[in-house]
């Protein structure tokens, strides 16, 4: 099941919702979006050893702008 239809599934589950079930999606999605997730120290030494293959290969990144611009445009 794709993102897609994920989303059209939830949005239909919202539509016919009680206020009950409204109540527990709101607070399961306040609950997700608040949590802080702290990084492991092999997840940081995996991270920097990406960061450090990518500045070694001489490759071009990407600026801010542009890595928005272009995830925004696949989640059309």
């Amino acid at each position: 099941m794709g993102f897609a239809e994920k989303k059209e599934i939830i949005m239909e589950i919202v539509r016919n919702a009680d206020d009950k079930l409204l109540g527990l999606i709101i607070a399961l999605a306040n609950e997700y979006n608040h949590q802080e997730y702290q990084f492991s120290e092999e997840e940081i030494k995996k991270f920097e050893e990406s960061r450090d293959e990518f500045y070694a290969s001489g490759k071009k990144g990407f600026t801010v702008e542009e890595s928005l611009k272009s995830l925004k445009e696949k989640l059309k």
